[in-house]
């Protein structure tokens, strides 16, 4: 199912010339596209939401949006109008934006996402690759965020976390910036492409402890400030609760087709762009539940987070193989531990998807809804069989619960509808009722 639909008029054009581009650099020397066409890449738009499930998000992106014409800008937008209320644009703010920028956001409604890596010094692999020209570029983009501002335009952020920016000496400044610049965001590890010319890239990922320490500050951040968004907690937390709204990260995403489909300036329908580092582009015809299922056996093998991760991105897949775990493994387990616990001890008792072994088969497939709260029969039984040793070592189980609501009961009955019930007397007397009619 396609989940993102992302326009890219300058896929091969981008002025910006980021340090840590998704793209071969040979795709653009090769410069395969000369121009776009909009109506093509429109039309190709119709099709993928027309033949996909749901409401799916389409978003303008790639190169530097703000670099198109204003009537070819006007044209992209009145298209993602037809399918999402709010369109939605992700520019690294390269190019200045003018009031005729500011008019098209205000009559569209649009919500712009900036990508910038924090004040200048941080966004540095952001930009033109030589000093003066880099220097040019974040005056533009400070310019461009002041406009933002003054406009009274909501945006989102993405921040790439590496070392020029979330090193343990420079985390509590990005924070710091983030909360009075942008109110937070989606804050995303560096992605290393792994093709040939990466060695520079590469040296600014950040270690796994680095990582993790970065997301825990982040955490923090959020719980401590409610206008502060750190999105991948939102995304862990419902991966937990059953409620999967991670963009594409935890949702099992097949490398050859991908959830998310990026329309070419000539209106190829492609995979995610993260792809583009292997150099081709164009997406298998059939999806494929290969690599999680082999990863459940092998790399992942009794994981306590499996069910809510499932491995991770497969581009950021250990020495650029897709068919591995993320490379982020460990910082994405340590903020997944960290984000259940804070849920348990909010909810003592709660289920989370991690408590049930098959509920991706049993739920998300079927499409059922997983209800953390509510005491179904089957999960019971199933949890009993297959909970969790920290569990047990802690004296939980669903029966010292379900004494623990009700004391001195010693026993469950089933209503018709198979929910359980205390067979305690004080029930009975106070007259109250499941609430769902069958007099129990």
């Amino acid at each position: 199912m396609t989940n993102t639909i992302l326009f890219y008029p300058l896929a091969d054009s981008c002025p910006n010339g980021c340090l840590y581009c998704f793209e071969d650099p040979s795709f653009r020397k090769e410069n395969v596209f000369t121009g776009y066409d909009k109506y093509k890449m429109a039309e190709s738009v119709k099709r993928l939401v027309e033949n996909g499930k749901g409401s799916p998000q389409v978003i303008l992106h790639g190169g530097e949006i703000l670099a198109l014409p204003i009537p070819d800008l006007e044209f992209f937008l009145s298209e993602i109008k037809k399918y999402n209320e709010s369109p939605n644009i992700q520019t690294g703010l390269g190019a200045p934006i003018t009031q005729e920028h500011i008019r098209l956001f205000r009559s569209y409604n649009v919500f712009p996402g900036t990508s910038v890596d924090g004040p200048p010094e941080f966004n540095c692999l952001r930009g033109p690759r030589d000093l003066e020209n880099n220097k040019k570029f974040q005056e533009v983009v400070v310019r461009n965020i002041q406009t933002l501002k003054e406009s009274g335009l909501k945006f989102g952020n993405i921040s790439i976390l590496s070392k020029a920016n979330a090193s343990p000496d420079k985390i509590d400044k990005l924070i710091e910036w983030s909360l009075c610049t942008t109110s937070g965001g989606r804050f995303n590890p560096l992605f290393v492409p792994w093709y040939k010319e990466n060695e520079e890239i590469l040296q600014y990922a950040l270690t796994p402890k680095e990582l993790s320490s970065a997301f825990l500050k982040l955490l923090n951040a959020a719980i401590r400030n409610p206008s502060f968004e750190f999105a991948l907690f939102k995304e862990v937390a419902s991966a937990l609760l059953g409620d999967f709204r991670s963009v594409c990260t935890f949702n099992r995403c097949d490398y050859l087709i991908t959830s998310c489909s990026p329309v070419l300036p000539d209106g190829t329908v492609a995979r995610c762009d993260r792809c583009f580092q292997d150099g081709y582009y164009l997406a298998s015809q059939k999806p494929s539940n290969a690599r999680w299922k082999m990863l459940e056996q092998t790399e992942c093998k009794g994981c306590r987070y499996f069910v809510a991760c499932a491995g991770g991105c497969p581009g950021e897949g250990q020495n650029g193989d897709f068919r591995s775990k993320t490379v982020y493994c460990e910082a994405y387990y340590t903020l997944f531990q960290a984000v259940e616990n804070m849920l348990r001890k909010m909810f003592p008792g709660i289920f989370l998807t991690i408590d049930i072994h098959n509920y991706y088969e049993e739920y998300v497939i079927p499409g059922k809804r997983f209800n953390p709260f509510m005491r179904w029969d089957g999960i019971f039984t199933d949890t009993l069989r297959s909970m969790s040793p920290e569990l047990k070592l802690l004296g939980w189980t669903p029966d010292s619960e379900m004494e623990r609501k009700n004391p001195g009961s010693t026993g469950t009955t089933k209503n018709k509808h198979g929910i359980l019930h205390s067979d305690s007397n004080s029930r009975a007397s106070s007259g109250s009722g499941c609430g769902c009619g069958c007099g129990k």
